[in-house]
């Protein structure tokens, strides 16, 4: 088996070329601002991190406790 150096290099040069498409595409497909999707799921994307923990103590003051049942 008698592969030339060149043939190596391209190799290589192909190899790291594929890696670095494959981490970017995975990265723009990952870090993507889906908005309107998390809206639709009941998350507020406003900037506001408070509005889920006021959610969450509304829920304390509900009428779904057990005494009720």
């Amino acid at each position: 088996m008698n592969i030339s150096k060149e043939a190596v290099l391209y190799g290589i040069i192909g190899l790291l070329t594929g890696s670095l498409i494959t981490i970017i595409v995975a990265t723009t497909a990952v870090n993507r601002h889906n908005n309107g999707m998390m809206e639709m799921m009941g998350m507020h994307t406003d900037g506001n991190n408070h509005s889920m923990m006021q959610n969450m103590d509304g829920m304390d003051n509900s009428n779904m406790k057990m005494e009720g049942m």
